[in-house]
Formats: C-alpha cells, structure tokens, sequence
C-alpha cells in the first residue's frame, strides 16, 4: 500500500510559533487493519526548524531539567555533526562541536571533508571540555 507525504499545522514550542509539519512514511508500520502508518516519532518535520518530534522533545528536555542556558550559551559537545539537530542548535550558540564516527582507521579529533572524527569510546577532548554533552544515539554494542 502506498502514502502520501502531507503536511499538518501545529504548534512548535521550541520557537513559539504556529508552523507546519512534514510527514512521509519513512520508518512506517502496518497496523492490524492493515493501514499504514507514520513514524510520528521521526517523521512530523518542522518546515522551520527541520527537527523532528523526537530531536524537539531533546531540546524541551534539557531546557525542562535546566539546562537551556547552557544550550543558548554554553560549551555543548554533540554526538553528531551532519543532522538538522546539530544545525538547529549550532545556529543559536557558537561554542557547540559536533563529530561523526568516520571509522576505526581515523584518529579521534581529526577533520576530513571539515567533519570531525570521535569515537565515543575513545574521545579526544580534554575532561571537562564541556559544559553538556547530547547524544541522540542508543549507546550499544560498546564494551564496558
């Protein structure tokens, strides 16, 4: 069965402004009826911001817990350099780094094609380089 992308109005919070919101079927599921359904974790894009439910929901989490000073002007690592997350929050505070897994033949820190290399397992950053660090990421298969 085929969908079609659409698109809904809603509310983003994170920018306080009425916005429209992308949703395809990507990462969809069939319910027991058969019907298709939306990711509505990943998929329900804002037009604006280009995060998702889920990347929205991190941003309204650390600024929940108190965090959202160190977000706007903090020193912020996150765990990825190529996503609209890292984007969205790298447009609103200068200090933040980000870093892909490039593979295990690079040394962490290191730069190709201006992506920073890191391996979660072996970061090259001083202790304390970071006010917060952010991972969108299910940390497993990683020895203890």
């Amino acid at each position: 069965m085929y969908a079609k992308p659409f698109e809904i109005i809603g509310w983003n919070s994170i920018i306080k402004k009425p916005t429209k919101f992308q949703v395809n079927f990507e990462h969809s599921y069939l319910t027991y009826e058969g019907v298709k359904m939306p990711n509505w974790r990943e998929t329900c894009v804002c037009v604006r911001t280009g995060l998702s439910n889920r990347q929205r929901l991190v941003i309204q989490l650390i600024h929940f817990l108190g965090f959202g000073d160190i977000l706007r002007s903090g020193s912020v690592y996150v765990t990825e350099q190529l996503s609209s997350f890292f984007h969205f929050v790298r447009s609103r505070n200068g200090k933040v780094v980000g870093s892909e897994y490039l593979g295990a033949d690079k040394k962490p820190g290191v730069y190709k094609d201006f992506i920073r290399h890191e391996d979660v397992t072996n970061l090259s950053f001083s202790d304390s380089n970071f006010d917060i660090l952010i991972t969108n990421d299910v940390l497993e298969h990683l020895p203890n």
